[in-house]
């Protein structure tokens, strides 16, 4: 399911936003795309760092970059939320259903970007306390995990210390082009 061209509406006044948001949306079907692809011809169990091959990382690198430009998806909702009150309900179910199809996005992308605090358990200059439990800690390491691959997952420790896993998939491809389309909903042509 393609954003079409119908999507676009008429009104030069949110056009750009629409665009904005299409082209992001482009960017994050193409790390999707390139996770996928890199994924297929990845070993199928990820060795020590120094083991790794070109695929490994490239597979490393294009679920990375997933998590950064669904972020930025994200945040370009909710700019255009605060800037357009009459897309700010629309935004907010759409941004609703987004965050339960990618949950923790946020603080995946936080933990991404703060990597060089996480290595000293930091964050932001805080200590960073690893939650227990088993939904928190599913492994039971109790300690931060950096941003890796598992499986068809990115994966890390949070800044809050939780443990956030992101799936890289058609779904969350489909969620993101949701976000895009649910974000301009009332203005009817985007159902």
């Amino acid at each position: 399911m393609a954003v079409e061209e119908e999507f676009y509406s008429p009104s030069m006044i949110i056009v750009g936003e629409q665009i904005a948001l299409v082209r992001q949306l482009g960017a994050v079907r193409a790390a999707a795309d390139m996770f996928t692809q890199h994924r297929q011809i990845a070993p199928l169990e990820i060795g020590r760092w120094v083991e790794w091959d070109d695929d490994t990382l490239k597979m490393t690198v294009a679920a990375k970059a997933f998590v950064y430009e669904a972020a930025t998806l994200r945040q370009l909702a909710v700019d255009v939320a605060r800037r357009y009150p009459q897309f700010a309900a629309d935004t907010r179910l759409a941004l609703a259903k987004f965050d339960q199809a990618l949950p923790l996005l946020m603080e995946l992308r936080n933990s991404q970007a703060h990597l060089d605090e996480r290595l000293n358990f930091k964050s932001r200059r805080t200590s960073i306390k690893v939650k227990y439990g088993e939904k928190l800690d599913p492994h039971g390491f109790g300690l931060i995990t950096l941003p890796h691959v598992s499986g068809q997952t990115i994966q890390a420790t949070t800044e809050s210390g939780e443990h956030a896993v992101i799936a890289i998939n058609a779904e969350a491809a489909i969620a993101a082009e949701h976000l895009v389309r649910g974000v301009f909903a009332s203005v009817g042509s985007t159902t």
